[in-house]
């Protein structure tokens, strides 16, 4: 597999740690193509609340250099996954999408946090909860319907507001 002209972020996760691991990419090189993915589209998407770029870079370089040590390395070493507004990420409020639980601060991160990051994969980023997507309190606007911008997203089960859009009849 040769990634050379390889849009990265498109790539899956296996598929990302077998370039890392291969030194045919770096993390830094995957981290920085999702960074500018989202930079493109998150505006019209909205989907992205909270970016952790700066802690995503920094994890980027630390994973690179265990790499270049080489040995056995974790199996998601240098992947960058995001993380749900409703799960605990230490460093970030777990606010569930709603303003008053902004500084419910996790002591440590869910398990399955946990698990990821000790198979050296990278949080870089919190996604909007979707229990609050079309609610008046939800803090960071309207999530736009993925196939249609012009339709908004309502309320609890991430049904979308005509019956075509969210596959019910």
């Amino acid at each position: 597999m040769s990634v050379a002209g390889t849009d990265l972020w498109r790539m899956g996760a296996v598929e990302l740690a077998e370039a890392i691991r291969s030194r045919q990419a770096s993390s830094r090189e995957v981290i920085e193509a999702h960074l500018r993915r989202i930079e493109a589209v998150n505006p019209s998407v909205n989907a992205i609340t909270i970016l952790l770029a700066g802690q995503a870079l920094e994890a980027a370089t630390a994973a690179d250099r265990v790499a270049a040590a080489g040995g056995d390395l974790p199996p998601l070493l240098g992947v960058p996954f995001t993380v749900k507004g409703n799960i605990d990420l230490v460093g970030t409020a777990t606010t569930q999408g709603l303003k008053m639980w902004a500084e419910a601060y996790p002591a440590r991160d869910a398990p399955h946090v946990e698990r990821l990051r000790a198979a050296g994969a990278i949080p870089g980023s919190l996604a909007l909860c979707q229990r609050v997507v079309g609610s008046d309190h939800q803090p960071v606007g309207p999530l736009p319907h993925p196939r249609r911008f012009q339709r908004r997203r309502r309320g609890g089960a991430g049904h979308w507001h005509d019956p075509a859009g969210s596959g019910r009849r």
